[in-house]
């Protein structure tokens, strides 16, 4: 985030892109408008929020204004960063605001003022200013006889009031969140029931399929009609993709072993190591001495022993050559006037890297790949020329594909392709991968032929469940409703009505409360559990003492606050209808 000093000198930055993106966009306005030649076929629309489209140029906008506030850096984290930023910043604006106006919701201007300089001084203003009240207060002052200082100070305290809005509805979540007077009269009477039981476990796959009537598929399309939201799934894309390596050839060693040779001859006749080492390692070079207790092991004795006019290496250790000389010694005074020799090493890292030949090559072999892969199928061409294959599933905002931090070119590409279409070789960790797009998934329900076989499974485990209910309907006792069923009888004891599990049959929480709400001595069959079909009968019953303060302070530590903002953030976003395109651009 932006230091004070930070935004004394990027502030005219901000107002000058302000400025400059306006035009290029009243421009561009006009130049790309629908009658134009140069009207643009590709889509323009970065997203859209309740049904408003919000462009290309108003994102662009709105990222360089935060960019130019934060620190202008190109790096692809701040990028991305960046990014997301504003996205954020986007639908907090068009979908959380709105709807905290009509709540009544609002930061008044007595309660701005506080945040700035009262009891309760913003957060996010505080860690813009390295939560120092004096750089804040000065910054203040600066800025009102500096129009550039204003127009940052205006930025910063809009996304102020944005937090505080958000803050303020976030602690009416919070506080609605308790348990009523109903819920706890319901635990404390579901707890104080105990009972003892036997029970029988019959595991579905157990019973032959053949023994009850298979699910037709007018019974599968309904259940999954009625039961849409068990099949709710995000947009994603699956690829598969192969890789061709870039990894340094025999003839890369080679040269490079006869440049290390080289630099070693030099290094060896360096009047000045240290610099030496700077100039030609790869990476910082450690200026930190050490003594004969705290240097690395391999250096001890080229610093302080027999080998201190000698050169360490150079060593092969991975993908790189290792080589090290004495740069300075000293002697200085770390505990009780006791003299110790330090040393500072100069070390050189050189790393062996593939040539312009052997990247050239893999480019190739991609490249023949695609062209294969275009003519005769993805997956045939993998089979002939048997390369390994791998699988990912990609979100659309999605960074990092199976390890490969740099995947968001993958993942561009993913989103704008077909299904079955076959990528350019994309440089990937420093590897060429080309994928395919071997399936799509949108937001929404998923389609009824990927769940039918899932539903049709639930749909005869209740079949199931009938066959076992009919099957003991005239047992007599449980110890016969088992033999019946080839089934042991399992004692189940202090099975309390508020349960969480079954010492002896597990996690059934149907089971629980089945029992709970049984009338003693009868059989009752069939509960319907997560792997099995039970049959019991209630032997014992009690009444187990609960305190009404317990029981409430044991149901409040069960309320899962910790996810409240990303549940309340979810459904804001679900009823603003938010639609994020901008793996399309970004």
């Amino acid at each position: 985030m932006a230091t004070l000093n930070d935004l004394r000198t990027k502030g005219g930055i901000v107002v000058t892109v302000v400025i400059a993106l306006g035009l290029v966009a009243f421009l561009l306005g006009d130049l790309l408008g629908s009658g134009s030649i140069f009207a643009p076929k590709q889509d323009t629309v970065v997203g859209k929020i309740d049904g408003q489209e919000i462009e290309y140029l108003d994102f662009m906008e709105k990222y360089e204004q935060v960019k130019a506030v934060y620190g202008g850096t190109s790096s692809v984290e701040a990028q991305e960063m960046f990014n997301d930023m504003v996205w954020s910043d986007i639908i907090l604006e068009e979908a959380y605001m709105p709807s905290f106006a009509e709540m009544g919701l609002k930061v008044t201007e007595e309660e701005l003022l506080d945040m700035i300089n009262g009891q309760y001084v913003s957060p996010y203003l505080l860690s813009q200013f390295q939560y120092n009240p004096e750089m804040l207060f000065g910054f203040l002052a600066q800025a009102e006889a500096n129009p550039e200082l204003e127009f940052v100070w205006n930025y910063l305290q809009d996304q102020a009031v944005k937090e505080r809005a958000m803050s303020n509805f976030m602690a009416l979540v919070y506080n609605g969140m308790g348990v009523n007077s109903l819920e706890l009269n319901d635990a404390v009477k579901a707890a104080s029931i105990v009972s003892d039981a036997k029970v029988i476990s019959k595991p579905y796959n157990s019973i032959p399929d053949s023994l009850v009537v298979a699910p037709s598929d007018a019974a599968i399309k309904e259940y999954y009609e009625a039961h849409k939201a068990k099949y709710r799934q995000m947009e994603s894309r699956a690829l598969e993709y192969v890789e061709f390596t870039v990894e340094p050839s025999k003839e890369d060693l080679l040269m490079a072993e006869k440049e290390v040779e080289n630099i070693a001859s030099e290094f060896k006749a360096a009047a000045d190591a240290f610099q030496y080492a700077r100039y030609i390692t790869s990476g910082d070079v450690d200026a930190n001495y050490y003594t004969a207790e705290t240097i690395a092991p391999e250096y001890k004795e080229y610093a302080f022993g027999k080998k201190k006019d000698q050169l360490y290496g150079p060593v092969k250790e991975g993908d790189k050559f290792v080589m090290a000389r004495v740069a300075d010694v000293r002697t200085t005074t770390n505990d009780k006037g006791r003299k110790v020799k330090e040393a500072k090493m100069a070390t050189i890292v050189y790393v062996i890297v593939a040539s312009d030949a052997t990247i050239q090559r893999a480019t190739e072999e991609a490249d023949a790949f695609i062209a294969a892969a275009q003519e005769n199928g993805f997956r045939a061409t993998v089979a002939e020329q048997a390369l390994n294959v791998y699988n990912a599933v990609v979100g659309k905002n999605d960074r990092i594909v199976n390890g490969m931090k740099d995947g968001r070119e993958l993942v561009r590409w993913a989103y704008t392709s077909e299904q079955g279409a076959v990528s350019n070789a994309m440089r990937l960790d420093g590897n060429f991968v080309v994928a395919t797009v071997s399936g799509v998934r949108n937001e929404g329900s998923r389609p009824l032929e990927e769940v039918s076989a899932t539903i049709a499974r639930t749909l005869r485990n209740e079949a199931k469940a009938e066959w076992v209910a009919a099957q003991v309907a005239n047992a007599a006792t449980i110890e016969e409703a088992a033999k019946i069923l080839d089934a042991e009888v399992i004692n189940v004891k202090d099975v309390a009505g508020d349960a969480t599990s079954i010492l002896g049959v597990g996690p059934e929480a149907k089971l629980v409360g089945a029992i709970a709400a049984a009338e003693q001595g009868a059989i009752v069959s069939p509960v319907a559990g997560n792997f099995n079909i039970y049959t019991f009968v209630v032997t014992d019953r009690s009444e187990n003492e609960v305190k009404v303060e317990d029981k409430a302070v044991s149901l409040d530590a069960q309320l899962e606050r910790h996810i409240v903002p990303a549940r309340v953030s979810d459904a804001l976003v679900e009823g603003a209808e938010v639609e994020d395109n901008r793996v399309k651009f970004f």
